[in-house]
């Protein structure tokens, strides 16, 4: 089976190809390899403190320890939580590919990728104090060894509104409060 395994790498180079053969094997029981982990490291805004429609520098760095795959994206969603009266609101600021290279001795066992994009700051949010949230992998694609580990966060990004708290697109329009996104968890 391991020999399938790294002739089926080998010859197919498609995105994922590797990481889904792998995440079949382990599900009926064989591990061929270590599995990776992926990581945010790094996240921060140019400012902490915008204005609604506002466009906001973001860098994220995504590190991918303990791997046998080659060169590979991955994805990071970016997002803005608050806590307000007992319930978590979110909105999503988007979702961006970085690139991580291929492993080689030259490297430890963790390799890194770092990446800087505007996000603009929705217009529907009404003003207060946000945690800024980057999650890698969100879609859980890629068979990792840890998987609770996958976001990282930055607390006290404030956010004003000069039209006030009334925001009629704040209730669900829009895309606002989406429940895919509701995970408080990815809050540290």
């Amino acid at each position: 089976i391991h020999g399938f395994h790294d002739a089926f790498v080998r010859r197919y180079d498609a995105p994922l190809a590797h990481e889904r053969l792998d995440r079949i094997m382990v599900a009926h029981g064989v591990c061929p390899h270590r599995l990776t982990d992926y990581q945010v490291t790094a996240l921060s805004a140019a400012t902490m403190s915008a204005v609604v429609d506002q466009w906001v520098p973001v860098t994220f760095t995504v590190s991918r320890t303990r791997s046998d795959y080659g060169r590979t994206s991955a994805t990071v969603r970016l997002r803005l939580f608050r806590l307000a009266n007992g319930v978590v609101q979110t909105w999503p600021l988007g979702d961006f590919d970085v690139t991580l290279p291929a492993w080689s001795p030259a490297y430890s066992t963790t390799v890194q990728g770092t990446r800087t994009v505007s996000v603009r700051m929705p217009w529907q949010l009404p003003t207060g104090t946000y945690a800024l949230v980057a999650k890698v992998d969100p879609a859980n694609e890629r068979m990792e060894q840890v998987e609770s580990n996958n976001a990282r966060s930055v607390q006290g990004f404030h956010l004003e509104n000069p039209m006030g708290d009334f925001n009629p697109g704040f209730a669900g329009q829009d895309g606002s409060n989406d429940t895919e996104s509701n995970d408080s968890s990815d809050v540290h």
